[in-house]
């Protein structure tokens, strides 16, 4: 039977892995097998990076383990993981490693070659200090595909053939272009159509159908009201997913159903952490992010989201390992410089909303690849600090603060509650008003939004003020 395309559900907190990866650095070069896959979920616990402060996990265990794993002051031995580990009682223990490990190799980050576990390059990557989480999650999801021999989930001849962060981008572009010839305005495509679309979404020769039964979808539900549309919409997704599964059996269908909405959301997470995706329309719509077109058509041109066939294990997880591949389409002189020729024009852009001082940009004509990718992480460095600049002005609007105040005190009710309270807080501190620099450490998309809270070891916000500094942590 079918089933659709997940990142993961495992690891829903995408700053988590690297914490899965630093700790499976105690094992690489070992032998894979069930007694190291135990000896990695116990490494888990001990660190508390597996079960620190969940309920759930403290089910059974006696009180004087659950005080040590709350006290994070005091060091768990390796001998009171396991003991812990063994008092949960599992039904196959070394199953759980193996659960643990899934998402650090479904990403490419982690691979098991000749029966040893070891760290790829882009695993190596993510464990630097100064790791850029866009950066990796790109060069992961640009090869991640379905079937591949790495992975028995989905077996060749029930009609994989995709790479999944490869295909939405290339829906979104269908939908929106159908839009456009329909006189529409472009919008990408919501939350609910992506739920359902995107993760059913695995052979690339189904996008162009996709994108029309999209466009059906929104005929149906255009002129409705809400409690219309409500029900239009289920019904037509019981029907897609009975049509998907190719089933009438009830239970598989209700669990479908049920567990659609999750992988839309996870997906969601992991694809805006690479810059190429954005959020719109007050949240409710997923686009392709406009600063990043010329790379965005490049790509599109370039790959139409097919998987890649490999005679053998070995030759996908050399792939797989090898960061420099595949050479991207825009990594030429001329399209670098067409990014940079938008660029130079999306901050002048800011800089004249600012009335700031033009930034002097030293003359690009005649700079090698390398140089102009510099200039471009440079100029992005400035693109978002006129972006803060910007923030700071708005966050001056009366309207403005009483937007924050009322969001941060009805916080609970947001979809991303965290997210929401360090991007509110910032907002909160600029409009004070009285600060040098409000820094927030959270990753941002090319729009500035947050895609993720701010990683571990650094401070939430960061706040500079004329007498003394100050961090924040929410």
């Amino acid at each position: 039977m079918k089933k659709p395309w997940s990142v993961t559900t495992t690891l829903r907190n995408p700053e988590r892995l690297r914490n899965f990866l630093i700790v499976l650095k105690n094992i690489e070069g070992e032998e894979w097998n069930a007694e190291t896959q135990k000896k990695y979920q116990i490494l888990l616990i001990k660190e508390r990076i597996y079960g620190y402060g969940v309920k759930q996990f403290y089910n059974g265990l006696p009180s004087r383990f659950v005080n040590l794993i709350d006290n994070i002051n005091k060091e768990i031995s390796f001998k009171e993981a396991k003991e812990i580990f063994d008092l949960k009682g599992y039904e196959d223990p070394a199953m759980r490693g193996r659960q643990s490990i899934n998402p650090l190799k479904k990403l490419g980050l982690v691979s098991i070659k000749e029966g040893k576990v070891f760290i790829t390059g882009l695993g190596h990557l993510l464990l630097k200090d100064d790791y850029d989480l866009g950066e990796i999650f790109f060069k992961s999801f640009i090869k991640w595909q379905i079937p591949n021999p790495d992975n028995d989930d989905y077996k060749e001849g029930v009609g994989y053939d995709i790479k999944p962060f490869i295909g939405t981008l290339h829906l979104i572009h269908a939908v929106n272009q159908k839009a456009i010839k329909n006189g529409e305005e472009p919008k990408g495509i919501s939350k609910h159509e992506f739920s359902l679309f995107a993760p059913t979404l695995i052979n690339y020769r189904n996008i162009e159908d996709y994108a029309a039964e999209i466009l059906k979808l929104r005929a149906k539900l255009k002129g409705k009201n809400k409690r219309e549309q409500r029900w239009i919409f289920e019904g037509y997704k019981k029907q897609f997913v009975q049509e998907f599964l190719k089933t009438k059996k009830r239970k598989e269908i209700e669990k479908l159903l049920n567990n659609l909405d999750d992988y839309g959301d996870n997906a969601i997470r992991y694809f805006r952490l690479t810059r190429y995706i954005c959020i719109r329309g007050n949240g409710f719509y997923i686009d392709l992010e406009q600063r990043r077109q010329v790379e965005i058509k490049n790509l599109l041109a370039f790959d139409s989201g097919k998987s890649i066939s490999f005679i053998t294990k070995d030759e996908y997880l050399e792939y797989i390992a090898n960061i420099s591949e595949p050479k991207l389409p825009w990594e030429t002189k001329e399209k670098l410089k067409e990014i940079l020729d938008e660029l130079v024009t999306d901050t002048h852009s800011y800089e004249k909303k600012l009335s700031a001082p033009e930034k002097d940009i030293p003359n690009y004509k005649n700079f090698d690849e390398n140089k102009l990718k510099e200039l471009i992480e440079k100029l992005r460095e400035y693109r978002r600090y006129l972006q803060e600049q910007e923030n700071r002005v708005s966050s001056q609007n009366i309207t403005a603060i009483s937007k924050y105040i009322e969001i941060l005190q009805n916080i609970y009710k947001e979809e991303d509650k965290p997210l929401a309270l360090e991007k509110y807080t910032a907002l909160a501190l600029h409009a004070l008003n009285d600060a040098l620099k409000i820094q927030p450490n959270y990753p941002v998309g090319d729009d500035n939004e947050p895609t993720f809270t701010a990683p571990a070891g650094k401070p939430d916000i960061e706040c500079y003020y004329n007498s003394f500094n100050a961090i924040c942590e929410v």
